[in-house]
């Protein structure tokens, strides 16, 4: 259900996606008309009227490119509001696992996650990838050694993403294990410091504990 509610946005996320995609070719196909027509008839007022209609069409990609990130934002956190209730009753179900000397699931670690991943870049680079493809086949038609270069550059910049994730890898994983430990320990102190209130709260109470009830 929760999905549901959200398709006509994530539809409209996706146009967007194909607007921006398709406004990346204004610089292109503005280079084009200024070298067919700026060039040869040497018109001063081609060459404004162009490139203000450059302008125009670079900041609509912004603003466009800035709607649809707002948007699947929106649909993480309408995700979240639906799901919260019933992700904290299942986790608040469930034998607590503190009992046999475990963690209780990160419930809401989990709906954080979901939340971060649609407002993240990854998902807009996810619906840039097809596009991608369409363009790389277009360079393709034109020339195929323009399209080899292509090929050959996201080649390079994927191996460049590969060797950084790698360099980062054991350094990601210790700040992860480091983030585990903390809370664990927080929950210990969290399982101390509950009895310990409750004990203290006694005839001669500590400040902020209620006076047990004698009545």
């Amino acid at each position: 259900a929760a999905r549901r509610a959200s398709h006509a946005a994530l539809a409209v996320a996706f146009a967007f996606s194909a607007a921006v995609n398709l406004l990346m070719l204004t610089a292109p196909l503005y280079m084009l008309q200024v070298y067919d027509r700026v060039l040869v008839s040497r018109s001063e007022e081609t060459l404004v009227a162009l490139s203000l209609l450059m302008v125009f069409l670079f900041l609509l990609m912004g603003v466009l490119d800035h709607l649809r990130a707002r948007i699947t934002a929106r649909i993480g956190l309408r995700l979240i509001s639906r799901l919260e209730d019933r992700v904290l009753g299942a986790a608040l179900l469930d034998p607590p696992a503190t009992l046999q000397g475990g963690t209780p699931p990160p419930a809401d670690q989990d709906l954080d996650t979901i939340a971060r991943f649609w407002a993240s870049p990854l998902l807009l680079a996810i619906f840039d990838v097809p596009w991608s493809l369409l363009f790389l086949a277009a360079l393709f038609l034109f020339h195929p050694m323009l399209g080899l270069m292509a090929v050959v550059g996201g080649s390079a910049l994927i191996a460049a993403s590969l060797l950084n994730s790698l360099a980062v890898r054991r350094l990601s994983g210790q700040a992860g294990e480091a983030a585990v430990q903390a809370a664990r320990l927080m929950q210990a102190f969290a399982r101390i410091v509950r009895p310990s209130r409750r004990l203290a709260c006694g005839p001669r109470h500590l400040p902020g504990c209620r006076p047990p009830d004698t009545g």
